[in-house]
């Protein structure tokens, strides 16, 4: 009976608040042009006042984290010229704080 009432508890329309993201800069590094789109587009409509900035690659994603501040970097796994994985590496041993410590969300379609 227990797991029953937890099914519907999980099952019910919950309303997130995510006031704590309204302002926040993101980069979005994803190849596949549908994919940022559909990213670019559920961003915008769950977060107020939320600058998104896109990279098609690693490599772009690296040269926009150099000339731009971001809160946190939404990264493809698989790109092509240089994958997120890579790009996360070179993040995490080639840039000085707080550059170093941007959280880093891998995505993957």
């Amino acid at each position: 009976m227990a797991n029953e009432e937890q099914s519907a508890q999980l099952s019910t329309d919950q309303e997130i608040d995510l006031s704590a993201l309204t302002g926040i800069r993101v980069l979005v590094a994803e190849d596949n042009e549908y994919n940022r789109i559909v990213v670019n587009d559920t961003l915008l409509n769950l977060v107020s006042d939320i600058t998104i900035d896109q990279a098609e690659n690693g490599r772009i994603a690296l040269e926009k984290l150099r000339g731009s501040e971001y809160d946190i970097i939404l990264m493809d796994i698989n790109m092509p010229e240089m994958s997120g994985l890579e790009a996360t590496r070179k993040i995490r041993e080639e840039f000085e704080a707080p550059l170093k410590d941007i959280p880093v969300i891998a995505l993957s379609a």
